[in-house]
């Protein structure tokens, strides 16, 4: 995501709630099973 353009502030916000939506799901995972 570092080199990644956005052509909108709309997009970039789409985007990055994506990646926070599947970085806490994956935090959940770990947590659960550690």
């Amino acid at each position: 995501m570092n080199e990644t353009l956005f052509t909108s502030l709309a997009q970039a916000r789409v985007a990055l709630e994506e990646r926070r939506r599947d970085y806490n799901i994956v935090r959940l995972i770990f947590a659960s099973a550690g």
